[in-house]
């Protein structure tokens, strides 16, 4: 069986597309900077994915209202599932395990957060240059949920050893090689001090990558629209 893979998009991606995605994650509710609630999603398509992340602080905010909001909304719009996608260490972990033990339908938490709670682990994208089995395996028997982004990698080996650094995305004829069991794209530039080795996933190494982890857990994958748009419907 396959995975459902979300194309997360913004309230002016949405007013803008002439079609919208099969899987829509709207990318995303807030706390509200006025209320001690939530931002308000627009109308979204029945069997969304609705990401609610932590962008604007949690300051003061309720948990019971912000529970009570997410709990409406799923009713109201026919969702299908949720993500709280949380990046901020002071976020509180007593909020999201109020929100995992009170939501309706199956839910995705930030790694970070997810650890001994009973839901789906939201894990970050897998690095270029690691496999997905090396990436999921600290999470092994648990639910994945897989951010799917286009990430670009530099490695610089030189007489100190070796250094990574996330670089900005490539064009894929600038990477003109391709290693098949990592799906990605990359190249070497071998300098007198130094080489340097750029490695990245394309949205096509992405789809290929996604088509090989539901047997590794991953039920769920959720990418950019504006990275993947171009790519034909699943």
């Amino acid at each position: 069986m396959g995975i459902s893979h979300y194309l997360a998009m913004t309230d002016g991606e949405i007013a803008d597309a002439d079609a919208l995605p099969k899987h829509l994650a709207y990318m995303a509710c807030h706390f509200s900077p006025y209320t001690t609630g939530l931002t308000q999603p627009p109308q979204l398509p029945p069997r969304a994915m609705l990401i609610l992340n932590d962008r604007i602080p949690f300051c003061g905010h309720d948990y019971k209202q912000i529970a009570a909001a997410l709990a409406s909304r799923v009713e109201k719009l026919q969702l299908r599932c949720l993500l709280l996608d949380f990046q901020r260490p002071d976020t509180p972990t007593e909020l999201v395990k109020h929100l995992v033990g009170s939501s309706p339908l199956p839910i995705g938490v930030s790694a970070a957060f997810a650890d001994n709670l009973p839901c789906a682990v939201f894990l970050p994208p897998v690095p270029p240059d690691v496999s997905p089995e090396e990436h999921i395996k600290p999470w092994t028997g648990r639910e994945i949920w897989l951010d799917a982004a286009v990430e670009a990698l530099q490695i610089t080996v030189d007489t100190e050893g070796s250094r990574r650094q996330r670089i900005s995305s490539q064009t894929s004829r600038d990477l003109p090689f391709r290693d098949d069991t990592l799906c990605c794209r990359y190249k070497t530039q071998i300098l007198p001090d130094r080489a340097i080795f750029t490695l990245q996933r394309t949205p096509e190494d992405l789809q290929q990558l996604l088509a090989g982890v539901a047997p590794l857990g991953v039920t769920t994958a959720v990418s950019l629209y504006q990275e993947m748009k171009k790519l034909p419907a699943k």
